[in-house]
């Protein structure tokens, strides 16, 4: 789901039913769509697990932190719970 309305939608959804873990990354495109689901939802942001991914492209030195603070700025929170660098398999 790329669709920001569509992942909050679906965020919504499973929070209402007791979800707290969401798993998402940059390839995804799903960050700023997680955001506004938790965002709407009121929940406390320390009561929502959230792990991302690093693009491989960004997993030097040189761009990691670059693109993990981007991914903060999408998901509008100061930390995330897990942070994954996603590397491609050959």
């Amino acid at each position: 789901m790329k669709d920001s309305k569509e992942v909050q939608t679906s965020v919504d959804s499973a929070l209402e039913v007791g979800y707290r873990h969401f798993d998402t990354a940059q390839r995804y495109g799903s960050e700023e769509g997680l955001e506004a689901g938790v965002r709407a939802s009121g929940i406390k942001r320390e009561e929502i697990f959230i792990t991302t991914k690093l693009l491989p492209r960004f997993a030097n030195k040189k761009d990691t932190l670059k693109a993990f603070e981007d991914s903060l700025k999408r998901l509008q929170t100061d930390y995330v719970d897990l942070f994954f660098t996603a590397l491609a398999c050959k």
